[in-house]
């Protein structure tokens, strides 16, 4: 009796088989989930009424710096699932032991300002005491420059009285200060260009609300609060092919 041998391989269903980082990684996830089945299971009791309560919010490590702590090259993917078993195991009721392991990959206090530090673009005062900040909105950009002062507000050379005919244009670009009750504190020169009377307002308040944050640091949180901080993307939708405007269409008829 002749019998042949037929040679057979596994063949693994992840395309990253083939490359040694995928073992490691392989590794590590058995890690975390043999630490989280260590665990005791959860008892599931009756919800109390009032407010639920809040889970503790852990920071950890960005995925770059997870990578040079493991000496992995993560994908996001693979960095999603580690930074979901490590929130499961850190919100564990009985996992103060659980919790040293894992410590490590938790970003500390000093770590997070640093990282602020490095991501916030801290504004400084020039020389002759202004602080500079650029603003958009729509089509026009605004250059601003605040300083200390009396409260008067120069635009393109004239007064914001001249340059703004309109006493909703003029509100606008004061909202700023008027918000933190500084109207008189700072002066204001500032060059506007493109647009129309409303993108232009609009363009200075931004630059308003940027530039004066340099002046004293507890203004950032007051102008983040009342959305002064937040570029006003929306623009004028474009015509389309085939109709009147934007939106509007052709009149129908019939015959």
């Amino acid at each position: 009796v002749s019998c042949r041998v037929v040679s057979c391989s596994v063949v693994p269903c992840c395309l990253s088989f083939g490359f040694f980082s995928f073992f490691f990684v392989l590794s590590f996830f058995q890690e975390l989930e043999s630490l989280q089945d260590s665990l005791p299971p959860v008892r599931h009791t009756r919800k109390a009424r009032g407010p639920a309560k809040r889970k503790d919010e852990v920071t950890w490590f960005k995925i770059e710096e997870l990578s040079h702590e493991l000496q992995l090259p993560l994908k996001i993917m693979e960095y999603r699932n580690v930074v979901s078993k490590l929130n499961a195991i850190w919100n564990h009721p009985d996992a103060a032991a659980a919790r040293q392991q894992i410590d490590r990959f938790r970003r500390s206090a000093d770590t997070e300002a640093m990282h602020a530090l490095e991501i916030n673009r801290v504004k400084e005062v020039d020389g002759r005491g202004r602080a500079y900040a650029t603003g958009r909105r729509k089509t026009s950009v605004a250059r601003v420059w605040v300083s200390r002062g009396s409260g008067h507000v120069t635009v393109n050379g004239k007064s914001l009285a001249d340059f703004f005919p309109k006493v909703k244009d003029r509100l606008h670009v004061l909202e700023p200060l008027n918000h933190l009750d500084v109207t008189t504190d700072f002066d204001v020169v500032c060059t506007a260009q493109g647009g129309g009377a409303t993108g232009q307002s609009g363009a200075i308040r931004l630059g308003i609300s940027r530039a004066v944050e340099a002046f004293d640091p507890t203004f950032h949180q007051a102008m983040r609060q009342g959305g002064f901080l937040t570029r006003d993307s929306r623009r004028v939708e474009r015509k389309k092919p085939g109709q009147l405007k934007a939106r509007k269409k052709f009149p129908w008829v019939k015959r």
